[in-house]
């Protein structure tokens, strides 16, 4: 069963979510727990295959740094299993964001850039003992080391956005911190990982799926679970009542939404880890939305052509073939997105 008071926010890099965050007030909502982690819970897990470059290989070939990651997903589980505890011990609301690749089984990940002659490792779960959920089952649409009764628990909703504005900003901060500006052998391997809105499909027709069998009296608990939210990053930059939908159907305040606040203080910046630093470096140095050019006027043959000029040839005419690939899930979800 979903629990209302459990929200998942499942983003993608540079889709607007930490803007959203911040517009959700989430420090003056009266039933938001305070002090405690609201998201990247599973980041270690992704970083440390990131940082060392593990994907240069297929997973089976990473000897010893196959458990080194499978403690970093478990502590992961754990830091997610506090924070949720945090907002239940108390009657609250736990509001959490990940990145639907941090929630994503990394034996999914390496049958999805090396093929299936790559896949020889099973499927990587999560112990999940001790944990208020039904027996254990995984679907095939649970691309996550989550199981299906786990992640009922949750009330998911997803933050989309177009990917010809997401996809070349991450591209280019990747390739900024590259050495050199050339991406190693284990970025390069990853990177369709990231140009991609595959996982969050997949993820929200789980989530739809959970709805429709509790709908249809199929699950053992037959208390229906809600249909997923999403709202799209147009919207969040450009439409603030949007954004209060979003929170009032998150049972959130929606009085309590934000379209100004006060920049961080050097000393915060300086607490924060250099990649966070420069993720979030617009943001942070803002005092309130910055108007951004609309995903309806983005035309992308246009938007290559600047590309090019920026990335070259080669790169802009790869992260094309990313963005359109990518456009029908994108315009999948934009369809059944919250409108005003």
């Amino acid at each position: 069963m979903t629990d209302p008071r459990r929200i998942l926010l499942v983003s993608y890099p540079r889709s607007a979510s930490n803007l959203l965050v911040r517009m959700l007030g989430l420090d003056d909502q009266p039933d938001v727990p305070q002090n405690v982690s609201r998201g990247y819970h599973l980041k270690q897990m992704a970083s440390l295959a990131f940082d060392e470059d593990l994907w240069e290989k297929p997973l089976h070939e990473w000897g010893d740094s196959k458990q080194r990651l499978r403690q970093a997903a478990a502590d992961g589980f754990d830091a997610l299993e506090k924070t949720r505890a945090a907002g239940d011990s108390h009657g609250k609301i736990t509001f959490t964001k990940e990145h639907a690749t941090l929630l994503t089984d990394p034996t999914v990940l390496n049958e999805f850039i090396f093929g299936r002659e790559g896949a020889v490792e099973q499927r990587w779960r999560i112990d999940e003992a001790g944990c208020d959920k039904a027996p254990e089952e995984y679907t095939a649409l649970n691309d996550t080391i989550f199981s299906d009764a786990y992640l009922r628990q949750w009330k998911m909703a997803f933050v989309i956005r177009h990917p010809a504005m997401a996809f070349p900003s991450l591209y280019r901060i990747l390739l900024n911190a590259a050495p050199n500006r050339e991406f190693t052998k284990g970025t390069a391997n990853y990177l369709p990982v990231y140009m991609t809105i595959r996982w969050n499909r997949r993820l929200y027709d789980l989530a739809t799926k959970f709805h429709r069998e509790t709908a249809n009296g199929a699950a053992r608990d037959t208390e229906a679970i809600a249909m997923p939210l999403v709202l799209d990053a147009d919207d969040v930059i450009g439409n603030p009542r949007a954004v209060q939908k979003f929170a009032a159907l998150l049972r959130l305040d929606p009085d309590k939404t934000q379209s100004s606040w006060s920049p961080i203080t050097q000393e915060e910046k300086e607490k924060l880890p250099a990649r966070a630093q420069i993720m979030l470096s617009t943001l942070n140095a803002s005092t309130g939305i910055i108007a951004d050019k609309s995903a309806a006027s983005i035309d992308i043959t246009a938007e290559a052509s600047k590309w090019a000029e920026e990335f070259g040839l080669a790169r802009a005419q790869q992260l094309e073939k990313w963005v359109r690939e990518a456009m029908p899930d994108y315009e999948y979800l934009k369809e059944r997105r919250i409108q005003v």
